[in-house]
């Protein structure tokens, strides 16, 4: 969608946005306010999370979240599902793994069906869930060395407990 067209679905909203102020905030050079970013996702059909934090492991997280916050973590807090708890955070991970695990189990036994397309589909399920399951046990593993060591300094974290 071009500028000039979000323009006047903007305008038509009732919250209008020249194209000269949606390229200075697609480039961070112009701050978005509550309501821009509602009408913004209402002009998109998309939800305001979804502009927030897109999905996919290089979204740049928003200010103010602990460093060691992941994609995956910030969507989950912006969702109401996580608060900033080294104890939450280690929880959502233990979920995670555990969804992982169940998932795992039914791709592998797809993957030993007799049916070449499902056993096909199985064995790729499975292996995607494998780096998955790596990578969720080494953020259990970093989360619990963090909580071993007395939490993050000097993070939001440290304020909201």
């Amino acid at each position: 969608m071009t500028f000039a067209t979000l323009a006047g679905k903007l305008l038509q909203l009732g919250h209008p946005i020249p194209t000269l102020g949606l390229r200075r905030i697609e480039s961070r050079a112009r701050r978005v306010n509550v309501d821009d970013l509602v009408a913004i996702a209402v002009a998109l059909n998309v939800s305001p999370q979804a502009l927030l934090m897109p999905e996919g492991d290089t979204a740049i997280l928003p200010t103010a979240l602990p460093d060691t916050f992941t994609p995956a973590e910030a969507r989950a807090w912006m969702r109401g599902d996580l608060n900033l708890t080294l104890e939450s955070r280690h929880d959502f991970w233990l979920e995670r793994l555990g969804e992982i695990e169940t998932a795992l189990i039914e791709a592998e036994r797809l993957a030993a069906s007799s049916d070449p397309q499902a056993a096909g589909w199985g064995r790729r399920r499975a292996i995607k869930l494998r780096s998955e399951q790596a990578e969720t046990s080494e953020q259990i593993e970093a989360i619990e060395t963090l909580i071993r060591k007395g939490g993050e300094r000097g993070s939001a974290a440290d304020t909201a407990e």
